[in-house]
């Protein structure tokens, strides 16, 4: 990802011949980025991490129990299979991932998202190595006024199996004998305030546009 197309054409000729640097600078296309920002999370801007601003008439969303659990667990093997299992038995929450707000977007930059109210991004994180289907996140476009939003708290159960992956990781580490030290876990990110703005990157090998070039 680049952040000018000036800044694209140095690094490029840099590091490729002439002819392929062309190539790849025919294959850029504007898109958003993010720059971490040093004022407070505001409610409604955008941000990563933390929890989502919502309505009071909009529900965290919650991934049902799957009809079919042997496929994610045949993928995981017999490593991760008890931990599939695990998160499949319940209808857990989404992780909560980031919301952007899409004012700021359109003010940087015109596009084909709606320049009114915000997504908010969800993602089924601890199963995604093994889950990458339409189940596996929720993407919620949200027009409420930000007076109307408040600041939600993390699901209960959520912070159960946050607070339980750490203890397992810390008894794992005493097991080989080592120092734990600060543990993370995949349930929820710090919050940062965040940023849009405008970048230049190759299309994603696995995008139309991509897959159709010669």
């Amino acid at each position: 990802m680049f952040s000018t197309l000036e800044d694209a054409v140095r690094q490029l000729s840099e590091r490729f011949n002439e002819e392929f640097s062309a190539s790849l600078l025919r294959l850029l296309r504007p898109c958003f980025g993010f720059s971490p920002c040093a004022a407070s999370p505001a409610i409604s801007g955008t941000r990563m991490g933390g929890t989502p601003d919502l309505p009071v008439e909009i529900s965290w969303p919650i991934r049902e129990i799957p009809d079919e659990t042997e496929p994610a667990m045949n993928l995981g093997g017999s490593t991760h299979a008890p931990h599939i299992r695990k998160h499949l038995a319940q209808a857990l929450p989404y992780v909560f991932l980031a919301q952007i707000d899409l004012g700021e977007a359109a003010s940087v930059s015109a596009s084909v998202l709606p320049d009114d109210g915000r997504l908010l991004f969800f993602c089924d994180l601890p199963l995604v190595p093994w889950r990458q289907g339409i189940e596996s996140c929720r993407v919620i476009w949200d027009r409420s006024a930000p007076q109307a939003l408040r600041r939600v708290e993390m699901p209960e159960i959520l912070q159960r199996f946050a607070d339980e992956s750490v203890d397992e990781m810390r008894a794992l580490y005493r097991e080989r004998g080592l120092v734990a030290g600060e543990l993370s876990h995949c349930y929820a990110g710090p919050e940062r305030s965040m940023r849009v703005v405008l970048r230049y990157a190759l299309p994603n090998s696995y995008a139309a546009e991509a897959m159709q070039d010669e």
